[in-house]
C-alpha cells in the first residue's frame, strides 16, 4: 500500500508543479504581448509635414507643406480634423503662414495595423477643401513611438507622392 500512496502523491505533486508553470508561462507571455504588441495612443494634436518628391506639376517639386491636426482615437480607429498651415518651396525663397480663411480645412479617417514583429502601421485617407478644389490624399505611416510617424503618401492634387513624418505636440 505505501507504493500505492507514494505514486498518487507524486501525480499530485507533478499536476500541481505543472498547472504552476503553465500559468507563469501565461502570465510572462500576457506581460510580453502587452508589452510588444500594446495599441500606440495616437490621440491628440499632431503636426505633419508633408515634403513632394514627385508630382505632375513642377512648381509643387520638393515643396514642404505642414499640417495642424487633433486625431481621436477609438481602439484601433482613428478620426480627425486640422487645416494646412504653412507652404515652403525648395528654395525656400517662398514661404507661406496660412491664417484665418487661408488655412484649408481637413479631415482625417484611418485606423492602426497592429504588428508583432514589425512596427505598427497607420493607414489614413485625407479630404482638404482647398481654395481652388477639394483633394484627397492616402498615407501609409510606421508608428515609431506614441510621439513620432515616419511614411509615404499619395494625393490627388496634381499626381503628387512623397514623404510624410508626423509629430506629436505637447499637450500642456
Amino acid at each position: 500500500m505505501k507504493n500505492k500512496d507514494s505514486f498518487w502523491f507524486w501525480v499530485f505533486v507533478a499536476v500541481i508543479g505543472n498547472t504552476l508553470a503553465t500559468a507563469g508561462v501565461a502570465i510572462f507571455a500576457l506581460f510580453l504581448a502587452d508589452r510588444f504588441y500594446a495599441t500606440p495612443h495616437l490621440d491628440g494634436f499632431w503636426e505633419f509635414e508633408i515634403v513632394v518628391n514627385d508630382t505632375q506639376y513642377e512648381k509643387y517639386d520638393q515643396l514642404k507643406v505642414v499640417y495642424q491636426v487633433a486625431i481621436l482615437q477609438e481602439k484601433l480607429i482613428l478620426n480627425g480634423v486640422g487645416e494646412k498651415h504653412k507652404e515652403m518651396e525648395k528654395t525656400m525663397k517662398n514661404y507661406w503662414i496660412h491664417k484665418g480663411n487661408a488655412r484649408s480645412p481637413i479631415s482625417i479617417s484611418g485606423y492602426i495595423e497592429k504588428k508583432l514583429f514589425a512596427p505598427n502601421e497607420v493607414y489614413i485617407a485625407i479630404s482638404e477643401d482647398g481654395s481652388a478644389r477639394q483633394s484627397t490624399s492616402f498615407q501609409k505611416l510606421n508608428v515609431i513611438d506614441d510621439t513620432t510617424m515616419l511614411g509615404k503618401f499619395r494625393a490627388t492634387a496634381a499626381g503628387s507622392r512623397g514623404l510624410v513624418k508626423w509629430s506629436k505636440e505637447d499637450a500642456k
